[in-house]
């Protein structure tokens, strides 16, 4: 398979994980001797794992988050093409070590998170005139019928908000 960028093979990876019931992220880049970006990695979001040294830290000011990571090793490497420009799909693993999602819940699985245009127009108009996030949330469940058919969370809305103020 071949993509003419990398953006492309993001998006065909990023599609497929959505289908099959998973997250997905970049993961490594590989240079050559000139900095060029030869190769790209695009991995589970369950691949690696969290190190042992940082959940058995006994003096933590912060809980332990949860750990999500199991060494899934599914994932997509693409190589540029010499002379081409192209980029081609180099190793393709297609099994996972966990449970996938299903249904619903994979719109949020954080790769699959997505607040439109429009929502976010909705969002910095309501914000303009003082209602608050957690209102603004509540809003869009009428709009889109229930709750089960809004893709984003309420964090993803401040997240927003604080995207837009650092603009």
């Amino acid at each position: 398979m071949e993509f003419s960028t990398p953006e492309e093979a993001s998006s065909f990876y990023n599609n497929y994980s959505r289908l099959k019931g998973f997250s997905s992220m970049r993961d490594k880049t590989v240079r050559n001797t000139f900095s060029e970006i030869v190769r790209y990695m695009f991995v589970c979001n369950r691949q690696g794992f969290q190190e042992k040294k940082l959940l058995e830290k006994v003096d933590r000011k912060r809980d332990h988050k949860v750990v999500t990571r199991c060494r899934c090793l599914a994932e997509m490497r693409i190589k540029r093409k010499d002379g081409s420009g192209k980029w081609y799909v180099s190793r393709f693993v297609e099994e996972h070590n966990h449970e996938l999602a299903f249904g619903k819940l994979v719109d949020y699985l954080r790769s699959h998170r997505k607040i439109s245009e429009v929502e976010v127009a909705q969002l910095t108009s309501m914000r303009e005139i003082g209602i608050s996030i957690p209102k603004i949330y509540k809003s869009f469940a009428p709009q889109l019928v229930s709750f089960n058919l809004v893709t984003f969370t309420k964090q993803d809305m401040y997240n927003e908000v604080r995207k837009q103020r650092g603009l």
